[in-house]
């Protein structure tokens, strides 16, 4: 019994899965940051992910968006009730209607 590969040596060269979810997360949270309006942070807790946006001014008020596989789609949707924002390939949408959401158009 030979130990001379390590625990991982095996799956070092298999490609990482994509994950769908954190990459419309992350071009939600890029996009946000270069809005000066808004103060934005991309959140994950135990393997969950989100945006948390809130106005600079209002920081107590702010909203947590998440994305979901629905029907077929990746959607933007608020994370306290699930409701659906914009189709997660609408980033632009979805900064619009949060920004209504928050009082800011």
């Amino acid at each position: 019994m030979g130990f001379a590969r390590g625990k991982h040596a095996s799956t070092a060269d298999r490609p990482k899965p994509r994950n769908r979810r954190r990459e419309h997360l992350t071009a939600l949270h890029t996009a946000l940051r270069a809005r000066r309006d808004m103060a934005v942070s991309l959140v994950s807790q135990r393997g969950v992910s989100w945006v948390n946006i809130a106005l600079r001014e209002r920081p107590r008020q702010a909203v947590d968006v998440g994305c979901d596989y629905r029907s077929g789609d990746w959607w933007f949707c608020r994370v306290v009730d699930g409701a659906t924002i914009a189709r997660a390939d609408d980033v632009t949408g979805c900064i619009t209607a949060i920004a209504q959401s928050l009082g800011r158009v």
